[in-house]
This record gives structure tokens, sequence and C-alpha cells, in this order.
């Protein structure tokens, strides 16, 4: 398992199925939650009204699940394996299993499922995602397929 190293960027064929790296973590504030609603438009009371919020299932303000999501993918990418390597999302799915609050402190998992060349210049790479709390709980799980670069012109 490749912790976070600092990677420049990794091409195709440094990605190997089965390898898999940890990010650093990510405390979540009230604040990232204001902004985040801010710039999405999504002010769901769920997420910005407290008094609302105790009244519902959880009884306080929840993170945005998308918020999650997006810190996850800024979380990878400071790691380094994508920059510069990395051409598109070409696919993302998604499973919310436990909510996330201001307060919580999140970090990532990254395993390599898969790869295959799609042409002379580029390849997808499935990686599996893994979303965790404080306590080590699974709270977002998903995929990605990313088209990479077979030998991008960066150095390493």
């Amino acid at each position: 398992m490749k912790q976070s190293i600092g990677v420049h960027c990794y091409d195709f064929d440094d990605y190997t199925v089965g390898e898999g790296f940890r990010t650093a973590t990510r405390t979540l504030t009230e604040t990232d939650v204001v902004m985040f609603a801010t710039l999405t438009g999504d002010t769901n009371p769920l997420h910005m009204d407290a008094e609302y919020a105790r009244e519902g299932t959880y009884g306080k303000i929840l993170c945005h699940g998308l918020m999650i999501v997006s810190y996850a993918a800024g979380l990878i990418n400071k790691v380094g394996y994508v920059d510069g390597s990395t051409i598109a999302l070409r696919q993302m799915e998604w499973q919310f299993r436990l909510p996330v609050f201001p307060g919580d402190t999140i970090y990532v998992y990254v395993a390599i499922k898969g790869k295959r060349k799609l042409t002379a210049k580029e390849g997808i790479v499935n990686a599996e995602i893994n979303i965790f709390n404080q306590r080590d709980e699974i709270c977002v799980s998903g995929e990605w397929k990313m088209i990479v670069d077979l030998h991008p012109n960066v150095e390493k």
C-alpha cells in the first residue's frame, strides 16, 4: 500500500491493480457547509438550519453528500497520483452509507480495481473509493473510472 508520498504524476503503467493509498485528513466545519451551500444553491434546511435539523432523524446539521465527495476528490488530488496524467473522469458512482456532520474528520482510501488501454495514448483506470470518518467507519463508498494518459509529458 502506498501512503501519501507526494508523487508528481502517475501514468497508466504506474497504476497496479490491487494497490491502494490513503489520503491525509480534513476536518469539516459549519463554514464549509455554508460555503458549499452558497456555491451550489443547495440550502436545504437539513444543512443550514440547526433548529430544523434538530427535529430531524440525526438531530443536527448534516454535511452535503456531494460536499463530502468533492472534498474527497481534493484530498485525492493532494496525494499527487492524478496530477498531470488524468485526462478526465468518465464515470462516478456513490453510495452514501453514514451521515457526516460538521466537526467530523474524513480521509479517503483509494484501491485500484482494474485498468485497460483504450487507445495508443490513453487508458482507463477503475478505482474503488472509500471515504472514512474519524472512527474509521465508511461513510461514502463508490467507484471512479478515470481516463489516464499512457505517457504524460511531465517529469516524475
